[in-house]
């Protein structure tokens, strides 16, 4: 058949000969040519995406194919051991996601999908996932106003000078020591205590430096040096 049959019947003229003469006879049509159909074929392989962590939730891609459309999807997620062998269907497991659960742990899961149009369906299951790892169960925040010791802050988290106090505010006396407070939490708003803070009084080597802390705050106590010249406009600065 051609294109150009598309849409039309098709009857068969048959002409019998013999001695005698000849006669010619005609079958019954056909049912309306339809167009080709071509079955799904893969052209990408179907892939998971998602943490395997026990809790985590896993979402399947059909990937890519090729056929007459419309194609439908659908899923059957599989639990395979270790190697990502011998793997079994999960029950009621058909969605394009899975959560992992504590049974999952230890395995690896495959997602199968089957392609299906009016041709016929084909299935092809994805590469395994990594190994299922238990959960991990982060720590509560701490409560409201406690400090956390710096040794604990780990990236991506930072560490923040967020509010600076002197005491003075004016040096008026070289005998006057002068008390730097700096307040130090993390990226996330937590109060942090057992900071090491970097200051330098400016001008430069005209304080002496000794240093105490807190929680929540990181103190240096500097005292004006001989070299210290006091004046209306003397002021502590740091950097």
């Amino acid at each position: 058949m051609r294109a150009g049959d598309i849409g039309r019947t098709l009857r068969l003229r048959v002409r019998a000969t013999n001695a005698e003469g000849s006669a010619t006879a005609r079958s019954a049509p056909t049912a309306i040519v339809k167009p080709a159909v071509d079955e799904p074929r893969i052209g990408t392989a179907p892939s998971i995406e998602g943490k395997p962590e026990v809790g985590s939730t896993l979402i399947a891609d059909a990937g890519e194919w090729t056929g007459t459309t419309p194609i439908r999807f659908s899923y059957q997620w599989r639990r395979c051991d270790e190697a990502g062998r011998n793997c079994s269907s999960i029950v009621g497991a058909t969605e394009k996601t899975y959560t992992l659960t504590t049974v999952d742990r230890g395995n690896r899961l495959r997602v199968a999908v089957t392609a299906s149009n009016a041709a016929g369906s084909t299935t092809v299951a994805s590469a395994p996932t990594g190994v299922v790892q238990p959960q991990v169960v982060q720590p509560p925040p701490p409560p409201p106003g406690t400090c956390v010791p710096a040794s604990d802050v780990s990236l991506p988290e930072r560490l923040l000078v967020d509010r600076i106090e002197y005491s003075p505010s004016r040096i008026r006396s070289r005998s006057e020591p002068l008390l730097a407070g700096f307040h130090v939490v993390t990226t996330k708003g937590t109060c942090v205590r057992g900071a090491l803070v970097y200051a330098v009084g400016v001008p430069f080597n005209r304080l002496s430096v000794g240093a105490r802390s807190r929680p929540g705050r990181a103190a240096g106590r500097r005292s004006p040096s001989a070299s210290f010249r006091r004046s209306r406009s003397d002021r502590a600065t740091s950097s």
